[in-house]
Order: structure tokens, then C-alpha cells, then sequence
């Protein structure tokens, strides 16, 4: 890098400091989900209409909405784990001393607030489903004891109530009725709960450093009942007639037999990375916009870590470190 432009590369990663604190990365599940569900809305309210690539403001308001809510409850997490060796902290910003804890917690709120106003237009269900996920990913975290928080059931329970919610994020957008949602969306959940299931196991930080690894009896039920849930979504998917889900967990299923096979860490990694670019690139069969975020926030981040963090993330590259809760 030429010498010359080290300060100014240097302001710009001060000012980016801000934008990661609220965890980008983690809003590719958030985009995926809520995609996933305005999708399925969509195919149930416009059957004959299978793409959507027109360009519609209120669907851009309640993205970049869903953004600042979901990044909000990120940053509760970040700060309740102080001095824990969770993933949410070891590239926090809020470790660095950029931005302080009580900054952090204010923006938190203002995100928040600014985020219901873009979601509002979208309709009761999607502002409900929106808090809910706020409480699930980040509000419940500022009141439940660590203990309780950090164990497996609680865990694997917030994020299939922030799969449910995201998915009902973009349902509520969609306009469809919602009768016939719980059926579509069952499938939805439990594949997105089997992924979040294996993120119980470990959190994926790109460092030599290690805690305790779970024990074998937990790696074994945890992954069983990843693939279970990934079984039960691939038949309910086809059931349905949704090709978009049965396909994805039908393509990700192999995934999950090697890591309950073999229970390595690195094929839990792999799981992990490769299950949620699958159902990303099927979810993006009905909104091809999807994938330009995806895109633009994918390499953003490897370049912002690379440089305040001297690590490349996100990777697809499977064989790093993982940081054992």
C-alpha cells in the first residue's frame, strides 16, 4: 500500500467502524430469511409470477429497516458478552476502543427506532415479527444470565424464533393472507434452525485460539438434530410444492450426514458456510437483487476485517480455527 494513502485508508476504516458494529456479516441470514419468506408470500398471493426483478422502493425500505433492527440486536449481544470469548466479540469493534459501550447501547436504540419507522409500511405482522427478532437476537440477552444464555437449547431456541421471524418479516411484507402461512414457513424454520443449530457448537473465529470443545455426546444429538430438522424441511418442502426449499435441503443434506458422520470440526464449519450459500442461491432464483447485496456486503466485509483485523472473513475456505464456546 502506498505510504501516501495510509491515513486516509486509515479514516476510512474509523468511519467504518460504525457500520460494523453492526455486525454486517451476520446480515446475510437476516436478507436470506426475510427474502425467503416475502417469496413465499408472493408465490401464494401471485402463483403465475415466479421471478421478481422489478424494482420496488418499499421491498429497498424494509431491507435496509430489517438491517438496522437486526444490527441493533447484534449490538445488545456484543455488549452483554464483555469479557466472554464469543465470535460477536472477538471482531467487535467495541473491543478495539473505537466506539464505547455506551455509544454502542445508544445507537442500538436509535437503530432500532429508525428501523420500525422503515418497516412500518409494510404492515402490522412484519413490525411484530421484526421486535420479536430485536428481543430474540439481542433483547433477551440484557436480561437472561449468562449461564442461561449460553447454553445450547436457549441458543438453538432464539434462532428458530428469529428464523420464524424473519421469514414472517417478509410474509408480512408480501401482502399474502395468513392463514396458510404456518405450513409454508414450517420448513423454512427448521432448515434455517439446522443451521443455527450447528452454530451452538461453535462460533467461527478466524484465530488459532481455542476454548473447551463440546463433548462428543453434544457434537452427536446437536448435529442428529440438525439433520433431522433438514430431513423434516426437504419432505414439507416437497409436500408443499415449493421446489425452493425442498431443492436447497436436498442439496445441503449430504453436508450434514458428513458432519454427523464424522463430527470434525471442520466439516461442522463447512456445513455451516455451504447449507446457507445453498439456500441463498435458491432463494435468489425468485428475487435475482438478492444476489448484489449479498455480493457487495461479502467482500466489503473481507476487506474491512482483512484491514482493522488483520483476518480474512467471510470465507467459503473451511479449515480455519474455531473458537469453541
Amino acid at each position: 500500500m502506498n505510504p501516501v494513502f495510509e491515513p486516509l485508508i486509515d479514516r476510512v476504516m474509523t468511519i467504518l467502524d460504525r457500520l460494523f458494529l453492526l455486525r454486517p456479516p451476520l446480515f446475510f441470514p437476516v436478507w436470506i430469511a426475510t427474502a425467503a419468506g416475502l417469496g413465499v408470500g408472493r408465490w401464494v398471493s401471485e402463483p403465475e409470477l415466479f421471478w421478481h426483478v422489478g424494482w420496488n422502493i418499499w421491498i429497498l425500505l424494509l431491507f435496509v429497516g430489517m438491517t438496522l433492527i437486526s444490527g441493533a440486536a447484534l449490538i445488545l449481544t456484543q455488549i452483554a458478552q464483555a469479557g466472554t470469548r464469543s465470535f460477536e466479540r472477538s471482531l467487535s469493534v467495541i473491543d478495539k476502543g473505537s466506539i464505547s459501550p455506551d455509544r454502542a447501547r445508544r445507537l442500538a436504540w436509535i437503530y432500532l427506532a429508525v428501523g420500525l419507522v422503515l418497516v412500518l409500511p409494510s404492515g402490522a405482522l412484519t413490525v411484530v415479527a421484526a421486535l420479536i427478532l430485536f428481543l430474540a437476537w439481542g433483547g433477551l440477552d440484557s436480561v437472561m444470565p449468562p449461564v442461561l444464555r449460553a447454553h445450547p437449547l436457549a441458543q438453538t431456541a432464539r434462532h428458530l424464533l428469529a428464523a420464524a421471524s424473519l421469514f414472517y418479516v417478509g410474509w408480512g411484507a408480501s401482502g399474502a393472507p395468513l392463514t396458510p402461512s404456518p405450513g409454508l414457513a414450517l420448513p423454512y424454520i427448521l432448515g434455517f434452525g439446522g443451521i443455527g443449530a450447528l452454530m451452538t457448537l461453535s462460533s467461527e473465529a478466524p484465530s488459532p485460539s481455542r476454548g473447551s470443545r463440546p463433548g462428543t455426546l453434544r457434537l452427536i444429538v446437536t448435529i442428529l438434530a440438525a439433520t433431522a430438522s433438514v430431513v423434516v424441511a426437504l419432505v414439507l418442502g416437497y409436500a408443499n410444492g415449493d421446489p425452493i426449499i425442498s431443492t436447497a435441503a436436498a442439496l445441503a443434506l449430504p453436508f450434514f450426514v458428513v458432519a454427523l458422520i464424522y463430527r470434525r470440526d471442520v466439516d461442522t464449519a463447512r456445513t455451516i458456510r455451504y447449507a446457507l450459500l445453498i439456500v441463498a442461491i435458491f432463494v435468489g432464483v425468485r428475487y435475482p437483487l438478492l444476489f448484489i447485496p449479498l455480493v457487495i456486503n461479502f467482500y466489503l466485509c473481507r476487506t474491512y476485517y482483512q484491514r482493522r483485523f488483520g483476518v480474512v472473513y467471510p470465507t467459503f475456505q473451511a479449515d480455519q480455527e474455531l473458537l469453541w464456546d
